[in-house]
């Protein structure tokens, strides 16, 4: 008989079973990749640094049920010691308003919310607490200090345990804390997200619905929820840690997003023989820039150390029409390689090297003192859909793309708008004539976002 057939129904089982789980770990992976898009997405949005250790403390913060999330976000910081982290977010309706359609279900939440971890064990444990310093020992004592006197909290505990909504491996404090995770977000209903958190700690749930409803009332009847997410989201989002595959999924979203190219003018059936023509002189400057580059680049003579993004940071230094402030970026290189490349001609300018130094900003940092000018006057021939589109970061894009060289500035521009028109081009030319190019902020911004 064929050995194809000669499989027992034992073997016939766990091959099922090995398939199921394949399956099951590609679809919580192509789950995983959609929430943290939309996270990135989000984070961008607000001009939040996805990389930054509290991004996505801070975006559950923002997107949470309450009238003054960058209230609660500021506090959250201030206990955290670490007020610049909100220094430059965006704070203006539309972009809260973009992205509460952005991250809006309650499967894009709970998928966020599986990347955190209590660290209540952590923070309690001898062994742990033996290898911290001082100043942490008292940030941990000075937490669970909090917990133990937060009315808040006990109440949300009281409410738990008397509904019988409890998990099975989990504390009624730290049901608690996650309950108040779920049922945070201003676009899902708090009800069924802790229905979902129910079922989620408890595998024997039992009538789950009525449960978690006559949690919820006896919470609310004892306490004002606005109050409530105001004075305890920052102490409950304290006790959260991020998984540490969190932020590699992040820089592989991120990586993808440089790799997308953006279409560079309109795509048609039949083109016609300009088009054609325009394209080919396109690519062959495109050629020609980037065999430049290589050769600028082996003159230059780096060392061994240097990576690709630093060496071109500072090729995108080298052919700026304006000089940076020199003491912005000379703690990256050896003089002698400074004085080098100082003496070096730059005959054609590699438009892709430009394009890829813009995208490396995630963030703006805020000292581009005409920044808002530039955006209500630059970008007044864009539609006012895809100007609500743009946030604080491609802003600051536009505005160094405008500062480059003449030859470059349409290809650097429509990377990150693909519109450049009449009207945008005279508006360039006002303000070009009006504001002095803030090129050592510029750098500076590009730096810190280099090395962060």
């Amino acid at each position: 008989m064929n050995d194809a057939f000669n499989v027992s129904g034992e073997q016939l089982l766990m091959i099922l079973t090995e398939n199921n789980h394949k399956d099951t770990d590609l679809v919580k992976m192509n789950n995983n990749s959609i929430s943290v898009n939309k996270f990135c997405e989000m984070s961008l949005f607000l001009n939040i640094d996805p990389l930054q250790k509290w991004a996505l403390h801070l975006i559950v913060i923002l997107m949470c049920k309450n009238t003054n999330p960058m209230g609660v976000a500021r506090k959250f910081t201030e206990d955290l010691e670490c007020p610049e982290c909100v220094k430059n977010v965006e704070g203006s309706p539309q972009m809260y308003s973009r992205c509460s359609t952005m991250c809006s279900t309650m499967s894009d939440w709970i998928s966020l919310f599986n990347f955190f971890e209590l660290n209540l064990n952590r923070r309690t444990s001898e062994d742990s607490t033996a290898i911290l310093d001082t100043r942490e020992l008292q940030s941990n004592k000075r937490l669970m200090s909090e917990l133990e006197n937060s009315k808040c909290l006990q109440r949300m505990v009281c409410a738990l345990t008397e509904a019988q909504v409890l998990g099975e491996k989990t504390t009624p404090l730290e049901t608690a804390l996650w309950a108040f995770l779920y049922m945070s977000p201003r676009t899902t209903p708090a009800g069924s997200m802790l229905e979902r958190l129910y079922c989620s700690i408890n595998p024997n749930a039992r009538e789950s619905e009525l449960r978690c409803l006559r949690a919820m009332s006896l919470f609310n009847d004892k306490i004002d929820i606005e109050t409530a997410y105001t004075d305890t989201m920052s102490l409950v989002l304290r006790c959260f840690d991020v998984k540490e595959n969190f932020q590699r999924l992040v820089e592989n979203i991120l990586r993808q997003r440089k790799e997308t190219l953006i279409p560079v003018g309109p795509k048609t059936i039949r083109p016609l023989l300009r088009t054609y023509a325009a394209a080919a002189v396109h690519t062959k400057i495109l050629k020609t820039s980037s065999e430049n580059w290589s050769i600028w680049r082996s003159k230059a003579n780096f060392p061994i150390t240097t990576s690709t993004y630093v060496q071109k940071l500072l090729y995108f230094i080298c052919v700026q029409i304006h000089i940076p402030d020199v003491h912005e970026y000379q703690n990256l290189f050896h003089a002698d390689l400074l004085s080098r490349v100082s003496t070096m001609k730059v005959h054609e300018i590699d438009v892709g090297c430009v394009i890829e130094v813009l995208g490396n900003l995630r963030t703006y940092n805020g000292e581009i003192t005409n920044l808002i000018d530039f955006r209500h006057k630059c970008l007044f021939g864009v539609n006012e859909k895809m100007r609500q589109e743009i946030t604080l970061t491609k802003v600051l894009q536009l505005y160094i793309s405008i500062y480059q060289h003449p030859s470059i500035v349409e290809s650097c521009w429509r990377h990150v708008v693909p519109v450049f028109n009449h009207t945008i081009r005279m508006h360039i030319e006002e303000f070009k004539n009006q504001n002095k190019y803030q090129v050592s902020q510029v750098i500076r911004n590009l730096v810190q976002n280099i090395l962060d």
